[in-house]
């Protein structure tokens, strides 16, 4: 068995979450894929702040594509600068997400997202 893993990318308008499991051959198999339309973004511009209800949208399917994956062995969850800002009240985590914004742990979170694969 190999490495359990997802990735969540947290955008202005969309979240796109996707989880596979890394083989110890080197192969990437998904068995999570999803994402949700949350305007994160929505009214920024003017207000400086995310709306209250994205917010909790956000979370909740963060929350619910977690319980849907079972157990991870890693979690990786990057994201814009708003998001980097207030990036607990978007998503409850229960100690498994390790938040990633620059770097080598960013990247394999979005190559995880696209399906290519990422560094164990």
């Amino acid at each position: 068995m190999g490495k359990r893993m997802a990735a969540i990318d947290v955008g202005s308008n969309t979240v796109r979450a996707m989880a596979a499991e890394l083989l110890t051959d080197g192969r990437l198999v998904k068995f999570a894929d999803d994402f949700l339309m949350t305007a994160l973004g929505r009214g920024l511009a003017d207000t400086g702040e995310m709306p209250a209800d994205a917010i909790a949208t956000t979370a909740e399917f963060v929350s619910a594509f977690l319980a849907e994956c079972g157990t991870l062995d890693e979690v990786y969850c990057v994201g814009t600068g708003r998001y980097r800002r207030d990036a607990r009240r978007c998503h409850r985590d229960d100690g498994r997400i390790r938040e990633c914004f620059s770097g080598g742990v960013r990247d394999a979170g979005r190559s995880l997202l696209r399906g290519y694969g990422c560094s164990p």
